[in-house]
């Protein structure tokens, strides 16, 4: 099975991935990203890894063959669902979700671990990017 890997030099400077966002194969994603934004849905046919420091957000939904884990937090649209161990090709995929938070989205298959964050770990908004009034800002510590 294939290995996808996605660094800093395959985002925009949005922090989003702007190739296809359907993956025959493992994903992982670099430490230290941030959010990492997928547009429409995140679909696996193996494992997800986002690895410390990185997250994942897809505006419609997630889908993984194996089980996902992520450094930081996942975020999968506010009505949209999760899914982990879904491969058809694996018998007793691995359907285990691990992640610091989910922050939107609901588990539909598999099961979740939530881990606590690194005390090192800046527990403050700085970097997270907002959108008020259909325009992005990224919040910075003053």
């Amino acid at each position: 099975m294939n290995t996808y890997t996605i660094t800093k030099k395959d985002l925009d400077s949005r922090n989003h991935y702007t190739d296809s966002s359907n993956f025959d194969g493992h994903l992982i994603i670099e430490k230290d990203l941030g959010m990492v934004y997928f547009s429409g849905s995140l679909i696996v046919t193996g494992y997800i890894q986002a690895k410390s420091g990185s997250g994942i957000t897809a505006g419609e939904g997630i889908n993984a063959g194996c089980g996902i884990t992520a450094g930081g937090g996942i975020t999968a649209g506010r009505d949209y669902k999760i899914f982990a161990g879904t491969s058809p090709y694996m018998k007793n995929a691995h359907d285990v979700i691990t992640c610091t938070e989910i922050v939107t989205g609901t588990m539909a298959h598999g099961k979740v671990n939530i881990i606590k964050k690194n005390p090192e770990q800046s527990s403050t908004c700085e970097g997270r990017i907002v959108e008020i009034d259909d325009k992005k800002y990224k919040l910075t510590l003053v």
